[in-house]
């Protein structure tokens, strides 16, 4: 199940993901509290923010997404390249 996130923007850093979208931010400790008390009253919301958040998870650094990623390079980077000699 997709549980909405509450942090920080180091929380996140890194990940293309959007305040209000994927997670629940704030900068502050008075802020992430805001937040949480607002939107506890509103399950719906949370629960799509919770789902937007394992759609991307899962679109961008599941295991198979990594691996398929992975396997692009090593084919790429293992074929010799027109032109050059075996090492062997």
């Amino acid at each position: 199940a997709g549980l909405p996130v509450v942090t920080t923007a180091q929380g996140v850093s890194g990940l293309s993901v959007t305040n209000g979208e994927h997670y629940l931010g704030s900068e502050d400790a008075s802020g992430l509290a805001t937040l949480i008390v607002e939107y506890a009253d509103k399950p719906a919301r949370l629960e799509q923010i919770g789902e937007a958040g394992r759609v991307y998870v899962r679109a961008r650094h599941d295991w198979s997404v990594s691996a398929a990623q992975l396997e692009v390079i090593y084919t790429r980077f293992s074929q010799p390249k027109q032109g050059s000699r075996s090492c062997v």
